[in-house]
Order: C-alpha cells, then sequence, then structure tokens
C-alpha cells in the first residue's frame, strides 16, 4: 500500500544521486549514463590528463630550455657588458694618463715660465738704475759752463745710452705683457686638461663601480626608464677628440711657451749684452774725454806758470828801464847847464866851438836816448798788461776745466762705478744642484712624444725612451724642430780628451758644422757648431771639459760669463777619476754615464740598438737618402745555424780580461765560479788570445757564454765589455751595478745579480747551453733591431739640444760630493 504521506520540499537536499526531487528535468538528459558512456568518460578524462601531462612535459622542458638559454645569453651579455665597461674604463684611464702628463707638463713650464717672467721683472727693475746713472751724468754735465759746454762723443753716447734703456724697458715691459698673457693661456689649458681629466676621474670612478657590480651584490635594485639613449649624449669620435683638442691645445701652449722662453732667454742676452756694450762705448768715450781734458789742463797750467815768469821777467825789465832812465836824468842835466852856464860868456868869447858842438850832440843824444827807452818801457808796459790779462784768462780756463773734469771724472764716473752687472741685467740666479734635482731635472715636455713606438720584451727596456738617454724622449730628435729656430749654439772643447784635442773629431778644424754631421745628428748640422778654438771662449754657449785631462781652471773662471755652460764631461767610475774638490761651484752641468746627468755619454752610446719600427729609425733612413750621410745599418742574425753551435768547441763559458784589479774583485768571484762550470780566462789577466785574431771575435765562435764582468761596481757604470759583445754570437753574462735592461731587453743577457749563489748560476749555464731552444732564445729579441746609426760622441747632440731648451740657470755647488759619495759599493757576497 502506498504511503500517503507527505514530504515538503528543500532545495538545499543533496542527498540523492539521481534526479532532484520535486525538480523539472524537461531540457536536461537523464541522470542515469550507461556502461559505455561510463567508459567513454573515463577514457576522455584519461586522455585530457594525458594530454594536458604532455603539454605540461613540453612546457616544462620549453621553459627549462628557455631558462638556460636566457641564463647564457643573460651570462655572456652581462660578462660583454663588463668586457666593454673595462674597455671603456681602459680608455678613460688612458686618456686620464695622457692628460695627467700634459697637465705636468704644462705646470712644469708654467713655473719655468714664471721663473723667466720674474728674471724679467728683475731685469726691468735693474734698468732703473742704469736710466738713473745715464740721466744724472747728462744733468751733471748741463751744468758744465763756457767752451766746455760741447756736445762731444760723452754726451752723444748718454743720449745714445738713454734711448737704448728706454727703448729696453719698453721690449721688457711688452715681453712681460707677453709672459703673463701666455701665463694665463696655459693656465686656461691647464684648467680644461684638469676639467676634462676630472671629468674622467669621475668617469672612472663611475664605470669603475659599475664594472664591479655582481649579481650577489645587496645593493642592487630596479631602476625604471635608466634603459635608454639620453639627448645630447657624446659619440665615443666626438668624446675622444676632445681630449684630443684639449691635449693638441696643451701641446701648442706649451710650444708656444718654451718659444717664448727661448724668446726671453734672447732677449735678455740681447738687452743686456747691448746695454753693457754701450756702457762700455760711454765710459770709453768718458776715459778719452777725461784723458783730453787733463791733457788740456796741464798744458793750461804749464802756460800759466811760463805767462807768470814772462811777467815776473817784464816787470823786472820795467824797473830796469825805469833804472835806466833815471840814470840818463843827470848826464843830461849836467850837459844842459854846461850849455846854459857857457852862455854866461861875454862879446867874442860867445864862441861857437867844439866843446858847444860836442854838449849840443851830447843833449840831443840824452834826449834821444830817454825817448828810446821811455818807448820801450811804454811798450813793456804794455805787454805786462797783456801777460796779466793772459794770466787771468788761463786761471779762468784752468777752473773752467778742473770743473768739467772734476764733474767727467769726479761725479759721473763715481756713479757709473755703481752700473749693474751683466748678471744682475740677465737676473741670473744660482742654486746648488740639490735644490736642482729634487725636480725632474731631465724636463723635457711630453708632447715631443707624439707616436708611441711598439711594445717591446717586458722589460725595463720597454720604459726607455731615447737611444743614449733614458729620460729624454726619442722623438725629439725627429719631431718639433721648429723651435730651435734659426738660433746657432757653438760648443767649445775645453781640454784635450785622453791628449786629444778634437775629442775624435778629426775633420773637426777652428770651427765646423761637420761633426755635428759625423755624430750623426744632421738634423741640427745649422743649430750647433763644434770648436778647439780657445780663441771662441768668450762666445761659447757649452765649454765642455773632460776630467781626466788638465784643465785651465783659473783662466776659465777669469774668461767666462754668466750664461756659458761648463761641462763636467766622464766616461770613467769614481774608482779611476781625481779628487774634484777644488771645482766647487765651478761646473753647471754634467755630460757622464749615471742616468741621473744632464747629458748621458756612455760606451753604449756607438753601440745603441734601434728598434726597426721606431720613428727615430725611419726618420734617419730618410736623413740617410736625401744627405748622403752612407750610414751603415747593421743588423744581426737572431737564428744562428748548426755550424755556429757546431764551432763552439772551446767551453762554455769564456771571459776577456786586462784589468786585474778594480773593486768588483771579478777575478775573484770567477774562480770561486771555476769550482761548478769550467771558465776560461783570456787577456792580459789569463791565456794569450791566437794571434792576428780579434780576441772578443774568436771567444764569440768557440763559447756559450761572456762573462761581461765589470772592474767597479758603481752607479750606471757599464763599459764595452758589455756594448761590443752584443754584436757576436754570444751571450752576455753581466756584473755590475746597473740596470742593463735600459739598453736591450732583459731577454738578451743573464744577470749574476738574479742568482742566489754560484751553484745556480752554473747550474743554469749548463742547462741552457744544452737546450738549444732555450739558448737560441737569448737572440730572438735582434731580429727587431739595428745598429750602427749612432757615434761615441752622439750624446753631443743631446747637449745641443739642451742648450736650445733648457735655460734655466743652475751651478752645481760641490761637484766632488755629487760624483764620489755613496757612487761605488763593494764586490757582492755570493754563497757557493
Amino acid at each position: 500500500m502506498l504511503s500517503t504521506e507527505k514530504y515538503e520540499f528543500d532545495p538545499s537536499y543533496r542527498g540523492q544521486t539521481g534526479s532532484s526531487i520535486g525538480v523539472s528535468t524537461v531540457g536536461f538528459r537523464s541522470n542515469k549514463y550507461n556502461p559505455n558512456e561510463w567508459h567513454e568518460n573515463n577514457y576522455a578524462k584519461y586522455y585530457q590528463t594525458f594530454t594536458d601531462r604532455d603539454v605540461s612535459e613540453k612546457q616544462r622542458w620549453q621553459a627549462t630550455r628557455t631558462e638556460n638559454e636566457t641564463l647564457v645569453l643573460s651570462q655572456q651579455t652581462q660578462a660583454l657588458s663588463t668586457k666593454k665597461l673595462q674597455q671603456r674604463l681602459h680608455d678613460i684611464n688612458f686618456w686620464k694618463f695622457e692628460l695627467n702628463r700634459m697637465i705636468e707638463d704644462i705646470r712644469n713650464e708654467t713655473d719655468l715660465l714664471i721663473a723667466q717672467k720674474k728674471r724679467l721683472t728683475n731685469s726691468l727693475d735693474a734698468t732703473e738704475a742704469p736710466l738713473h746713472i745715464a740721466t744724472e751724468c747728462l744733468g751733471n754735465r748741463d751744468r758744465r759752463y763756457g767752451e766746455d759746454r760741447v756736445c762731444d762723443a760723452v754726451e752723444v753716447g748718454l743720449l745714445k745710452e738713454v734711448e737704448i734703456i728706454n727703448n729696453v724697458q719698453n721690449l721688457l715691459r711688452q715681453t712681460i705683457m707677453t709672459a703673463e698673457q701666455q701665463i694665463r693661456a696655459n693656465r686656461n689649458a691647464k684648467q680644461n686638461l684638469e676639467m676634462d681629466w676630472s671629468n674622467k676621474w669621475e668617469a672612472a670612478v663611475a664605470d669603475a663601480k659599475a664594472t664591479n657590480r655582481r649579481n650577489e651584490d645587496v645593493d642592487i635594485m630596479f631602476y625604471p626608464g635608466v634603459a635608454r639613449h639620453y639627448d645630447n649624449q657624446s659619440t665615443p669620435e666626438s668624446w675622444a677628440q676632445n681630449s684630443h683638442d684639449n691635449i693638441v691645445n696643451g701641446q701648442n701652449q706649451l710650444m708656444a711657451s718654451i718659444q717664448l722662453r727661448a724668446l726671453i732667454d734672447s732677449i735678455l742676452s740681447d738687452i743686456s749684452r747691448d746695454m753693457r756694450e754701450q756702457a762700455d762705448v760711454v765710459e770709453t768715450e768718458f776715459a778719452r774725454r777725461i784723458s783730453e781734458m787733463s791733457d788740456a789742463m796741464q798744458k793750461m797750467i804749464q802756460n800759466s806758470r811760463e805767462t807768470l815768469k814772462a811777467i815776473a821777467d817784464n816787470e823786472k825789465k820795467i824797473d830796469m828801464l825805469r833804472a835806466s832812465i833815471r840814470a840818463k836824468e843827470a848826464p843830461l842835466k849836467v850837459a844842459q847847464t854846461r850849455l846854459n852856464d857857457r852862455r854866461a860868456r861875454p862879446g867874442i868869447e860867445s864862441c861857437h866851438d867844439p866843446a858847444q858842438d860836442h854838449l849840443i850832440g851830447e843833449v840831443y843824444q840824452l834826449s834821444q836816448s830817454v825817448d828810446s827807452l821811455t818807448g820801450e818801457l811804454r811798450e813793456a808796459e804794455s805787454n805786462w798788461k797783456k801777460l796779466r790779462d793772459d794770466h787771468q784768462m788761463l786761471a779762468k780756463e784752468i777752473e773752467m776745466k778742473k770743473n768739467s773734469l772734476y764733474i767727467d771724472q769726479q761725479k759721473s764716473m763715481a756713479i757709473r762705478m755703481r752700473y749693474p752687472s751683466v748678471q744682475r741685467l740677465l737676473a741670473q740666479t744660482h742654486r746648488p744642484i740639490s735644490l736642482y734635482a729634487h725636480k725632474n731635472v731631465h724636463f723635457v715636455p711630453s708632447f715631443i712624444k707624439i707616436k708611441k713606438s711598439l711594445e717591446f720584451s717586458q722589460s725595463l727596456f720597454e720604459s726607455r725612451t731615447s737611444l743614449y738617454h733614458p729620460h729624454l724622449p726619442i722623438h725629439i730628435y725627429t719631431q718639433n724642430l721648429s723651435f730651435l729656430r734659426n738660433i746657432s749654439k757653438l760648443i767649445l772643447l775645453g781640454n784635450p780628451f785622453f791628449g786629444d784635442e778634437t775629442w775624435g773629431l778629426h775633420t773637426i778644424e777652428k770651427s765646423s758644422t761637420e761633426p755635428m754631421k759625423q755624430l750623426l745628428c744632421p738634423y741640427l748640422a745649422h743649430n750647433c757648431y763644434i770648436t778647439i778654438d780657445k780663441k771662441r771662449f768668450s762666445q761659447a754657449d757649452a765649454v765642455v771639459y773632460h776630467v781626466r785631462d788638465p784643465i785651465n781652471k783659473k783662466q776659465a773662471e777669469k774668461n767666462r760669463h754668466p750664461d756659458q755652460r761648463f761641462v763636467f764631461a766622464l766616461w770613467e767610475s769614481p774608482t779611476h777619476t781625481p779628487k774634484l774638490k777644488s771645482y766647487k761651484a765651478f761646473f753647471n752641468w754634467t755630460m757622464t754615464y749615471r742616468f741621473k746627468s744632464h747629458i748621458i755619454a756612455s760606451y753604449y752610446s756607438s753601440n745603441a740598438y734601434i728598434h726597426t719600427s721606431s720613428d727615430y729609425y725611419q726618420f734617419m733612413l730618410e736623413e740617410n737618402a736625401t744627405k748622403n750621410l752612407n750610414l751603415n745599418f747593421k743588423k744581426h742574425d737572431h737564428q744562428l745555424s748548426d755550424e755556429i753551435l757546431a764551432n763552439k768547441n772551446l767551453g762554455i763559458v769564456a771571459a776577456l780580461i786586462s784589468n786585474c784589479g778594480g773593486n768588483s774583485r771579478r777575478l775573484h768571484l770567477i774562480r770561486h765560479l771555476k769550482r761548478y762550470i769550467d771558465v776560461k780566462v783570456y787577456g792580459r789577466c789569463g791565456e794569450k788570445c791566437p794571434e792576428n785574431v780579434d780576441c772578443r771575435e774568436f771567444i764569440a765562435k768557440k763559447y756559450y757564454f761572456f762573462l761581461s764582468f765589470e772592474n767597479s761596481l758603481c752607479t750606471d757604470y757599464t763599459t764595452e765589455k758589455f756594448f761590443s759583445t752584443l754584436e757576436y754570437p754570444i751571450v752576455p753574462v753581466v756584473y755590475g751595478r746597473t740596470n742593463y735592461s735600459y739598453f736591450i731587453p732583459s731577454s738578451g743577457f743573464i744577470d749574476v745579480n738574479d742568482f742566489p749563489n754560484l751553484t745556480s748560476l752554473a747550474q743554469y749555464l749548463k742547462q741552457t747551453r744544452y737546450n738549444k731552444e732555450k739558448y737560441l732564445s737569448y737572440f730572438s729579441w735582434k731580429k727587431d733591431f739595428i745598429w750602427g746609426i749612432a757615434h761615441f760622441l752622439t750624446p753631443f747632440c743631446d747637449l745641443c739640444l739642451r742648450l736650445h731648451l733648457d735655460s734655466t740657470p743652475n751651478v752645481i755647488d760641490d761637484i766632488d760630493a755629487w760624483w764620489n759619495e755613496n757612487a761605488c759599493q763593494g764586490p757582492r757576497t755570493l754563497k757557493s
């Protein structure tokens, strides 16, 4: 029986799985599935999950691939960005270095120009005294009177002197203004360079900071909007061009400043010479005029004395005439009285007798005598008056001459004794070498070095910048020679070189340009002259003294002038040179083998090795072709043949020694080395070489190593024992107190000081001898070098350039201390 109980409809009921109770199913399928549908539904679910898993797996694989690719790409991109930043940082640092070098050059040059301006100011101040002296002399001579107020040669000379001094002062003022303008230009160029350097420093800091950024840094973060190009950004080309333009501007100002300094030197030299010459002319005319005045006054004094004597004689004669007239009065009275007495005769007694005739004749005779004497008296009195007038005239003339002589001799010449010296007019100063050396004594502006040479082997050799002088740029010989202008300098060889007056320049005459070509600096042929003519001492800009030969020191000091350079020249070590204590404040420059010398002159000069890609080599090739220098370019074979090696059959190591002494005790060192390796010694201290054979060449052919041991262990001292060996197929083993890497790459020699003891040295020599590849590596550097385009005295080219470049006043107070103190040391103790 069906239940009739009613149920209330509850929409929230979910208990049944079939059709909803009480819910219409119209439009819906039945809530029942058949088995097929059930299976299909299951398979559909399986397929869907499989497809989803497959898609998911492919997506995960693709994601992993994308992840790996993006990781690699991001790492590569980041590495490339880091590399670009490093390259950029390298470029920035390069330009920073170039800018800093130019800043230093301009700073040094500005200091030198300021010193020159100070010299101009001092010289201008020094001209006030000559002007005052000249004008005072003219004023004094205006107080002459009478005929002595003559426009003589002295007055003409003084007027010309005043004119010259006024012109000199105007020139100095204009030059000071030019120097101030150049100083401002230098400072402006330096400011631009410093601003550029400062910007690059900030850029370098920023780029260095960016370069060092890592993914692990804690301060990295997102900066939206930074990945874009900004307006007004420079390009690498314009960026580099800006620094290049600043450096070129600095170089131009540097060149102008150097030329101005040279011009200032020339102006100071010219004005001092002109003023001194005119002063000498005036003083010569003064002396001549004083001599003339003295002679004239002496003659007048003599005439005055003679006139006084004549006056005295006249006065005596007048007295005698008056006495003679008075003596005639009595006879005349007697005669006239007699005649008067005879008038008393009467009549016929008044006879015209002979007595009366005689008395009348006597009266006439006496009267005539008195008249004659009276005439003589009047003439004598007239002459006496004239002589008195003459004496008064001479007295006035003598007083006038005394006044003129006092003005010229006592006043004018006395004040001219205060005329400034040439040193004062040149504004010369002296300073000891210790003050001079605390700066770069070899300062030459780096603008000379326009182009870099190729890099050398890794050693100090690559930092060498000169053939003959480690501190002078090699390009100084080949570029920017225009600053030398057309000025010529005279170099005097002041004494012999080991007895040779010509120093080996046997074609030299009294004066010639030919030696400059001999020294292989033809580009300086017209900028310097070399002479041995001692008569031209006063004209010489530099006097070179070889200290091993006698020097006439007193004569040199007597005749030298302030702007001369006395050059201390020496090739030997202090142990072979005389004492120098007597040469205090005598020399200005040094020309020795030491690297701190003003001009380096060593045995290397004639054996200089030049890189075939250097500007100097290319320049000398052109000079050789255009000027027919007949240079003998030599290049060694850097690849030794088996035949050459096979001929080395007499031993491993040899030495050539003629001086058995020396503070290095090299023979003692060689005797100890013989304990571990066979060493053959030739020369005066060992066996004789075969006759008619060059001993060094013989050793090079028969042995593998040559002991180039110096006899003195002195600073930078290096001799032909090392240099002459380089042209032969043998490896030099060096022992000295110098850095041989300044001369050739370090791969070309073996240094004893690199080994802790003799055992390791001997072992290394043996290993190298039997290792063909290693032994031949010591000659590989020669493939890029030539030699034969230098002369033993080519450093005179440096001296010539320095005369043009370096106008800085300098005197070496104590050359003995500079040369001898701490210069040499005892032998090094090498343990066995």
